[in-house]
């Protein structure tokens, strides 16, 4: 058990479509998982969002395979100034229509 973790939250897009829209998109995976931690139980905790849009991709060629891998989420959880990190699957965000 975590007492009173810090959690960082970080979502991107990939680079198909506008800038603003993929930004938008990032948001709303960022809020997403937070919106998950807090009916799980992670009310008291700290939690920060950061949206990146299309500005960070996986790798510097787009394809089929780096764009899917651009959509993605990872939740960064600060306990005791230790970092755990936890990376979500682009799948989740393929199934929740999340492109």
């Amino acid at each position: 058990r975590i007492g009173n973790p810090g959690v960082e939250i970080y979502g991107y897009a990939d680079r198909n479509g506008g800038t603003i829209r993929n930004l938008e998109l990032s948001r709303q995976r960022t809020n997403s998982v937070k919106a998950f931690l807090a009916k799980n139980g992670l009310n008291g905790a700290t939690v920060t969002t950061f949206a990146y849009g299309e500005t960070r991709p996986v790798a510097t060629v787009s394809s089929l395979e780096s764009d899917f891998f651009d959509r993605r989420v990872t939740v960064h959880i600060r306990a005791n100034k230790n970092l755990l990190s936890i990376k979500s699957s682009a799948i989740n965000n393929a199934k929740k229509g999340l492109r």
